[in-house]
């Protein structure tokens, strides 16, 4: 990584990303993204103690989680999706719930793919620290190691202006092609990169990825709609076997 664009080790699931900002945008530029990034710390609790700026420097706490244990008999997926919910990263886990507090479709999913067991517990807290640890311990399949990452490192709320990765893109618009750039260094970063199928959940991280996985094994499985089901997941996987 570049001086100015620093990423800390993934320590149980999570990350530090430090930005200095001056050195991609003139001040003006920055002094309306500054205004921008508190406006979103005063409507949202989770990201005012996730992201912070001071000066120049913005910093933030953001998701990933691989297996520590690899086994090399087991094939590694590492499914990449678009941005972190804050609420999420909060909570300790992906898709810590849906929007309104319920247990996220996402999990059913996987397990109907066979990358995870299903997980029901008494609460959805306990029920994150436990799929945190199936996927830690390596545990989650017979068959696949299970990684789970983002496109877009930056987390936004689930509603506002500035939700999902299409926020992401919004509130970085000036400087869109550099953040790219650093975050698929990222994702190449990572030692579970190696030898994985890459499963975007997003299309069109999926195709400004490509060109630079550099021949690596990458598909695209969209979470909502036509073609999201987990079913349509092993599928894909299945092509890779």
């Amino acid at each position: 990584m570049s001086t100015h664009y620093q990423i800390s080790a993934v320590l149980n699931g999570h990350y530090t990303v430090t930005i200095d900002l001056s050195k991609w945008m003139p001040q003006y530029e920055l002094s309306a993204f500054a205004r921008e990034i508190r406006r979103i710390a005063s409507e949202d609790n989770d990201f005012e103690a996730l992201c912070s700026i001071n000066g120049s420097v913005l910093q933030y706490t953001s998701e990933s989680l691989f297996s520590e244990i690899i086994n090399q008999e087991k094939k590694k997926v590492l499914i990449v999706l678009g941005n972190p919910a804050t609420h999420s990263v909060a909570g300790g886990m992906f898709f810590y719930s849906r929007s309104d507090g319920n247990r996220h479709q996402f999990w059913g999913k996987l397990a109907e793919a066979g990358l995870m067991p299903r997980v029901k517990l008494n609460s959805l807290e306990q029920e994150a620290k436990m799929r945190k640890k199936i996927i830690l311990e390596g545990v989650t399949s017979n068959r696949y190691l299970l990684g789970l990452t983002t496109f877009y490192s930056f987390p936004t709320p689930v509603h506002g202006t500035y939700q999902d990765s299409k926020g992401v893109e919004t509130l970085f618009r000036a400087v869109l092609n550099k953040v790219q750039l650093m975050e698929l260094e990222r994702l190449l970063s990572y030692p579970f990169s190696h030898d994985a199928l890459f499963v975007f959940t997003q299309k069109s991280s999926y195709h400004r990825a490509i060109s630079a996985l550099h021949g690596k094994r990458a598909v695209y499985w969209p979470l909502r709609g036509s073609g999201s089901s987990g079913l349509d997941l092993l599928a894909k996987l299945n092509q890779f076997n």
